[in-house]
């Protein structure tokens, strides 16, 4: 019951930012979610769901990421774990931000949580 509560305390809170929340409204729409925009959502609502793969995905990026004209121009230490995705499931991009927009973030981050 307990948790009932916190559901209800949160779709309150919810409701009064609206305008922040409602460009959540076309893609509840567009995935099938019946949800108004002050409701919670969970992993649940998406079970079911047909969801596209990526490409990376659904062919072998060690074979498929040098066809593409864009892969040239990505700096080279990215190349090689960008064509192991396929292999691994997920790419390591090692500096890809800066010290400064990491801590950056870090700062937005800790304005949110206090």
């Amino acid at each position: 019951m307990k948790i009932r509560k916190y559901k209800l305390t949160y779709q309150i809170f919810n409701f009064f930012l609206k305008n922040q929340l409602l460009h959540n409204v076309p893609l509840f729409k567009k995935y099938g979610l019946k949800k108004k925009y002050f409701s919670p959502l969970s992993s649940e609502d998406f079970r079911g769901l047909k969801s596209e793969l990526n490409i990376h995905d659904a062919e072998d990026s060690r074979l498929e990421m040098p066809k593409n004209k864009k892969f040239q121009y990505i700096d080279t230490r990215f190349k090689e774990p960008l064509l192991s995705w396929s292999k691994n499931g997920y790419a390591v991009l090692e500096n890809f931000f800066s010290e400064e927009e990491i801590e950056a973030c870090n700062q937005d981050i800790e304005k949110l949580i206090n």
